[in-house]
Order: structure tokens, then C-alpha cells, then sequence
């Protein structure tokens, strides 16, 4: 299993960061039929913890852990995500088109840490074989792009 991490990331950042990473992740384990399900997914995920904060100083850390089957997604936010909880599982909110989606594209939903984690589940299944020296050497190279990624961000304070 591989694991990849994007942190601090405020709500004018957070949909373009990960729409890119699911795009890299699709690409690097050859989940292409399954980017669209994980983009819409998660940007309507999203959308509602966005939607939800009450200052601009919220931020979200997030764990991808992939596998040649399954995708799951930590989702930390500095606020809780009860309201996000509630609509999840309000019968009349379940009609809402975003909530309607959310519930039937994930396979799997928890929420954890009062309400501040929440926990998603993507089962999936890649085109090759098994995830392989060509995508583990791909993947270490994102890797040590995020790395370096992050560690100029904190040089520059940011």
C-alpha cells in the first residue's frame, strides 16, 4: 500500500490540489476508469466541508492510501464536519443531487476524532495487472515531487 499526504490546505486551494493529485494517482496505478467517480466524488465532499467553514483560517490535511483495489481518503479539517454528517444522513438532504451522489459513488463513509476525520472508501480496480516497477518508481518520483514541494512551501512560510 502507498500513501500520500497533502496538508494545510485552506479552502482556495483545496479542490484544484486534489483534483490534481486524483488525476496523478489514476494515472500512476492505471485507475483511469475510475477518475471520474473519484474527482466528482470528492469535489462535492469538498464543496460541502467548504461550504461549511466558518473562517477562512480552516484548513484540511488529507491521506490518500492506495492500493491495486482499494483508494481510501483520511479527511482532516480543523473544524467538525457534523453538518456534512447530518446532511450525509438526512433523508430529505439525501435527495439533494451533491448528498445523492457523495452516498452512492463512495463505497464506504466514517466519521471519527469528534466529527474532524472523516474516513472514505473507493474500491477499485486498475487496468494492469498489479501495481508493478514502472508505477513504483513512478510513484516514488510524485513522492519526492511532493516533498520537495512542501518543503520549499515551508522555507517560504507559506
Amino acid at each position: 500500500m502507498y500513501s500520500i499526504e497533502l496538508t494545510d490546505l485552506y479552502s482556495d486551494q483545496l479542490q484544484q490540489r486534489v483534483l490534481g493529485m486524483i488525476e496523478e494517482i489514476c494515472e500512476e496505478f492505471h485507475f483511469e476508469d475510475h477518475f471520474g467517480t473519484l474527482s466528482f466524488s470528492m469535489h462535492e465532499i469538498l464543496d460541502e466541508i467548504i461550504r461549511n467553514c466558518s473562517t477562512e483560517q480552516s484548513y484540511t490535511d488529507l491521506s490518500f492510501y492506495i492500493s491495486y483495489k482499494e483508494v481510501a481518503v483520511l479527511i482532516h479539517h480543523s473544524e467538525s464536519l457534523l453538518p456534512l454528517r447530518e446532511r450525509l444522513n438526512d433523508s430529505q438532504a439525501r435527495e439533494e443531487s451533491a448528498i445523492f451522489a457523495i452516498n452512492q459513488l463512495v463505497d464506504g463513509i466514517e466519521f471519527s476524532n469528534q466529527d474532524q476525520d472523516l474516513s472514505l472508501l473507493f474500491h477499485v480496480k486498475s487496468k494492469s495487472k498489479g501495481v508493478g516497477g514502472e508505477t513504483q518508481s513512478s510513484l516514488r518520483n510524485l513522492l519526492v515531487k511532493e516533498e520537495i514541494e512542501e518543503d520549499m512551501r515551508k522555507k517560504r512560510g507559506v
